[in-house]
């Protein structure tokens, strides 16, 4: 009881005035659970409603029903049983059963915390839940993240008040208090790898230190501070270093990212992937890495690529968004595919916009005559586009274009085109089209420059202001 208290006041599970789902299977750690809070809720200020799922899967679940029903009504906590179909849910989404049960009992949790008003989900894992968890996932090969331990709170309301109480200690106390809860016979056949792990490893590591659980579970706790500290890391370089454009793109500040140190790379590459919607593998992120130190492009796994442009890194979906927005003329328009913003102006004819076109031109930054191109608009490249680069006498293929100007073929989709009368008017970043431009008998001049969005993120990259662009 002392050590659930600390718990409950360390990390603020339960507040005053708060209503607590409990999720009671029947089985000892849950039990417990429910009949602790059930002492501590008058000194808390809560009140408590019992869940029990019926996940259907054994042939005595309605007698754990039954259980959990008189329990609570022993208590005088009101209790919600509710059923699901999960060998159903299992087949019909191709989950294993233990995955498909999880998803039915998380999702008739919250739908009772709806209905009674609840704020907290609480939860009966312990002490060596903590430590099988710890063990299974490093089998696997989990990074510090993975490894870290199960949090006592998540943000969603679901709290683990027994976090830091072992498995000797809630049978003890199932003892002192005659408590007498239901087995689950299947949690003793070694059949799904955690039973086996509980069974016969940690009984053999046991063998070389007897509390080998209290220090796995311990581990795991040290690792999740470490990682709560590199997250807090992770979203300062982030914000420094990184942007990402639309859905579609992520873009890495390479000299930034190369002076940090490689444990923050790979959680901002790992960031990278995951907003993308990309697998997130300790090989895949460290040829990331490479890329951070010599200009290549590489082909990613899920339909991303990532290629160096200057000395920035890129990430992005090989089939961007081929939305197309309007140009404001005059006035501002954001092309949030690729993260950047188009400053529309107008601007008199005659030989002072003449002057003005031909002293100022950047790849970020083009005139062009104003009535030849109309209403405008942004999109990206499409299949077949051509385009008549200034001071060309034909038009060429763009793929033959970017070819010349020797453009990674993966930066290719996302470079955009300024359009008018299904025409290019403006690669931009690279070169207007020779028949929309300005010259001595142009009445009006469109002024465009191309900059970075300012949602795109902190470290100032200007398209056009590196060698390709």
């Amino acid at each position: 009881m002392r050590r659930l208290r600390e718990t409950i006041g360390e990390f603020r599970l339960i507040n005053p005035r708060e209503k607590v789902v409990v999720a009671v299977s029947g089985g000892p750690d849950s039990v417990v659970l429910l009949h602790a809070l059930r002492r501590l809720a008058e000194e808390i200020g809560c009140s408590l409603h019992v869940a029990h799922f019926d996940h259907g899967l054994r042939p005595e679940s309605g007698e754990d029903a039954a259980y959990v029903r008189a329990l609570a009504g022993s208590l005088g906590v009101p209790c919600t049983v509710g059923e699901g179909r999960v060998r159903e849910r299992a087949a019909r989404e191709r989950l294993s059963l233990q995955a498909a049960a999880r998803e039915e009992r998380y999702a008739f949790l919250r739908g009772v915390a709806r209905q009674s008003g609840a704020q907290k989900i609480a939860l009966g894992h312990q002490r060596d839940d903590q430590a099988e968890t710890f063990l299974l996932r490093l089998l696997r090969g989990a990074g510090l993240d993975g490894l870290a331990a199960i949090r006592p709170a998540r943000p969603d309301g679901i709290i683990r008040p027994l976090l830091y109480v072992g498995r000797e200690e809630i049978e003890a106390y199932c003892c002192r208090e005659g408590l007498s809860p239901r087995l689950d016979p299947t949690n003793l056949k070694p059949v799904y790898i955690r039973n086996r792990l509980r069974l016969h490893l940690i009984p053999v590591l046991a063998d070389y230190n007897p509390r080998v659980r209290e220090v796995l579970a311990r581990t795991a706790e040290e690792l999740r501070a470490d990682a709560e500290l590199l997250e807090e890391l992770t979203a300062a370089a982030w914000s420094r270093l990184c942007r990402q454009s639309g859905d579609d793109v992520v873009t890495l500040f390479g000299p930034g990212c190369r002076g940090e140190p490689v444990a923050l790379q790979r959680r901002l590459l790992r960031q990278a992937l995951a907003i993308l919607g990309g697998r997130v593998e300790y090989g895949l992120v460290e040829r990331l890495r490479g890329l951070l130190r010599e200009e290549q492009a590489i082909q990613l796994p899920g339909m991303l690529a990532a290629w160096t442009e200057g000395e920035n890194l890129r990430l992005g979906k090989r089939n961007p968004s081929r939305r197309e927005v309007r140009l404001e003329t005059p006035g501002r328009t954001l092309f949030s595919a690729v993260g950047v913003a188009l400053e529309a102006g107008l601007l008199p004819g005659g030989s002072d916009g003449l002057a003005a076109a031909r002293r100022n031109f950047r790849p970020d930054l083009v005139y062009l005559d104003a009535d030849k191109t109309g209403s405008a608009s942004v999109r990206l490249p499409r299949a077949g586009d051509r385009f008549r680069p200034l001071g060309l006498g034909g038009t060429q293929k763009l793929g033959n274009f970017f070819t010349h100007r020797k453009l990674v073929r993966w930066s290719r989709p996302f470079v955009p085109l300024v359009v008018a009368g299904g025409r290019i008017a403006w690669v931009a970043g690279y070169a207007p089209a020779e028949e929309f431009k300005v010259d001595a008998g142009t009445e009006r001049i469109l002024r465009l420059e191309l900059t970075v969005a300012p949602s795109a993120g902190r470290f100032g990259e200007v398209w056009g202001s590196g060698e390709k662009g």
